[in-house]
């Protein structure tokens, strides 16, 4: 929208859809019509006026702010924003003072602190950690113990009280990795007797129902003398041996390697690997990479995993040349996957192909995924993005992006406005209607793999609706089925 006689333009925010401005330009009173876009963020706009003014608008429900390319100071308080065009600064308060003053208070932007504060600490802390939060088993689902299998580039915590903990990523030597098992508590739902039997060849133990305590849990575990405690593997030969035992025992023959996201921490990474596991019920290899608990953190902490990342997929596929392997990646993690492909050759590990690579909540440039897939599917056949308009974190993602970088900026790969479905490689399943913010939808996901990557005909579940080219809406079956952003399936403790 602009205005009709100062041209001051505005654009629906990426974070509110289909918003527009409701009421006439304050500036001269005209009312606002479609045209040009530039940009707009939820309680003000940061955007630019080719008047060369300052220029507020008010609508009903906030308050908006045009900005030409001029320079303009504004009052944080504590920290202050300088913006430009092409450039955002963060100063302090003090050297504000020094060098201007804001033109008026009311001038002042809401949305600077909380871009100031997300840029310094963690992006996507709330809904990321979101499932690994403790909480009691639902009426339907069985509290387990399982085992997750991981490589990891971390510090390994010696004096710690957890049974097996990981801190900072380590830098040197920089191919550094270690391995480990580490035992987890998580919930599953099991259709009969005979799936429970099935999960406990995979050293799986399905916690009595009157264990609804901690403690209680631990101390039932302890009384039993064939579970395996956590502990630190010697090396990846013996990843590779306690895998192929998992897989002989249960007469499996499908491996998920699972590649988590930013702002997480040792035991949030192995609790969504456990979340994954727990509903698709085979063996899962988790990839915790040392990323920090910002968003800026681990994006400096992801590149220097990635050779580390792409040797350990070489041996996992030449070592498993017979076994189904599945990738899932999601947020910030898609970005290692993706790396690999475009850095190895199928030739690498022997020419056999991955069966399906899964991008949930993919924190990556949808120019860049399109340009690249030729790359992708010499990897692999089957690539799976899921994508939403309602997750908080890719949408604040991508206006950060737009914020600092307006003429270059593209949408996220998991935002369902990429409209990546057009692609030919891909599908796409729009998973907005489950409400799960940035989490993981771990049994849509675990449909997927079992289905060996084609999108279920049926489920008991989910809905899946076609709706153009290769795009998919999911919905739940019933309201039974429903698992709010609030309240998703969590890891218990």
């Amino acid at each position: 929208m602009y205005c009709q006689k100062t041209a001051l333009r505005w654009r629906c925010c990426p974070l509110i859809p289909d918003e527009q401005p409701e009421s006439p330009c304050d500036a001269c009173a005209r009312p606002l019509v479609p045209g040009c876009i530039v940009g707009l963020i939820p309680g003000c706009i940061a955007g630019f006026s080719p008047a060369g003014d300052v220029a507020p608008h008010k609508s009903a429900r906030k308050t908006r702010l045009l900005v030409r390319t001029t320079v303009h100071w504004y009052d944080l308080g504590k920290v202050s924003l300088l913006i430009n065009h092409s450039r955002t600064s963060i100063v302090p308060a003090s050297v504000m003072k020094m060098i201007s003053r804001p033109p008026t208070s009311r001038f002042r932007l809401p949305i600077v602190p909380l871009l100031a504060a997300l840029l310094i600490g963690p992006l996507a802390s709330p809904a990321a950690d979101a499932d690994c939060n403790c909480k009691k088993a639902k009426e339907k689902e069985s509290c387990v113990s399982l085992p997750i299998l991981f490589a990891t580039d971390r510090t390994q915590i010696l004096k710690s009280h957890k049974d097996i903990d990981y801190g900072k990523q380590i830098v040197f030597p920089i191919d550094s990795i270690s391995y480990g098992f580490k035992r987890t508590n998580a919930t599953a739902n099991f259709s009969d007797k005979n799936e429970t039997e099935e999960v406990t060849k995979l050293g799986w133990t399905v916690y009595p129902p009157e264990l609804t305590k901690e403690k209680l849990r631990d101390d039932y575990l302890k009384q039993q003398p064939e579970v395996e405690a956590s502990h630190a593997l010697a090396g990846y030969d013996e990843l590779v041996s306690k895998t192929r035992s998992m897989l002989e025992a249960s007469g499996k023959h499908q491996i998920v390697i699972y590649v988590h996201g930013c702002c997480l921490d040792f035991d949030g990474s192995i609790g969504q690997a456990a979340e994954l596991a727990s509903s698709v019920k085979t063996p899962v290899i988790a990839y915790c990479w040392g990323c920090s608990k910002g968003y800026a953190g681990s994006s400096v902490s992801f590149p220097r995993t990635q050779e580390r990342f792409n040797k350990f997929m070489l041996q996992i596929r030449q070592s498993f040349p017979d076994e189904r392997i599945s990738i899932v990646s999601t947020s910030i993690g898609t970005q290692l996957v993706h790396h690999f492909c475009l850095q190895k050759r199928p030739e690498d590990y022997g020419n056999k192909p991955i069966d399906e690579i899964i991008y949930s909540r993919a924190d990556l440039d949808d120019v860049a995924l399109r340009s690249q897939l030729d790359s992708l599917t010499r990897h692999s056949k089957k690539i799976i993005v899921l994508v939403a308009k309602n997750d908080f974190q890719i949408n604040l993602s991508g206006t950060l992006r737009w914020f600092f970088y307006p003429s270059q900026h593209g949408e996220r790969a998991g935002h369902l406005r990429a409209s990546l479905q057009t692609e030919s490689p891909l599908t796409v399943l729009d998973v907005s209607p489950l409400k799960l913010g940035h989490v993981i939808p771990y049994d849509c996901v675990a449909e997927l793999i079992n289905n060996k990557g084609d999108v279920p005909s049926s489920s008991p579940a989910f809905h899946y609706e076609h709706k153009d080219d290769n795009l998919y809406r999911v919905e739940y079956q019933d309201s039974e089925n429903k698992r709010s952003a609030s309240s998703p399936q969590s890891v218990v403790k």
